[in-house]
């Protein structure tokens, strides 16, 4: 199976909802990767920074209520063995969070959002971004720091190396428990 089929043949076999790929998107992020903002750019640097191959806005998944969602960086890590998604997001709405709820619960992805601006105003309006994700990181003013990209991403790489030993972390449990396990 060729890297650019990766992602989308796994989570359309365990699901009854399609994957749409986009082509000029079914390549691996790289340095000349056009994205929409400033908080994207730094992540983008952060994880080809940190060697970590990812896919951005690589396709759309459907989900109900003729409802998709296109997720930011699809990342090659791994959590509690479920691929990680980033998304980083100046703010965000409620219906937007069980979007990514349900988009986590159909296809089986890790996801973290962060948001970049004051978390404080979407917690006070009754919507806690932790009860939709698999992580929340809220890291305001990131990308406000006088312009330096190199803040910014040298913030999301420690983000991003904590990921990392939460992976391994979780793949060490696992293989214990599978030691652990008798035969049948």
């Amino acid at each position: 199976m060729s890297k650019t089929k990766r992602f989308s043949k796994r989570y359309s076999e365990q699901s009854p909802y399609t994957v749409k790929i986009s082509p000029e998107n079914a390549h691996f992020t790289s340095r000349d990767t056009k994205v929409k903002n400033q908080e994207e750019e730094a992540v983008k640097m952060a994880l080809l920074d940190s060697g970590i191959n990812s896919y951005y806005e690589y396709g759309e998944f459907a989900l109900p209520k003729n409802h998709a969602y296109l997720p930011d960086f699809i990342t090659e890590l791994r959590v509690n063995g479920k691929q990680v998604i980033l998304e980083p997001h100046g703010n965000v709405t409620g219906k937007y969070l069980a979007k990514l709820n349900d988009f986590r619960n159909i296809y089986g992805f890790y996801v973290v959002i962060f948001l970049t601006r004051d978390p404080k105003r979407n917690i006070s309006n009754g919507v806690n971004p932790k009860n939709y994700v698999d992580e929340f990181w809220s890291m305001p003013n990131l990308t406000n720091r006088n312009g330096d990209f190199k803040v910014a991403t040298d913030i999301i790489k420690e983000k991003i190396n904590f990921l990392i030993e939460k992976g391994k972390k979780s793949e060490e449990a696992e293989c214990a428990r599978l030691l652990r396990k008798k035969p049948s």
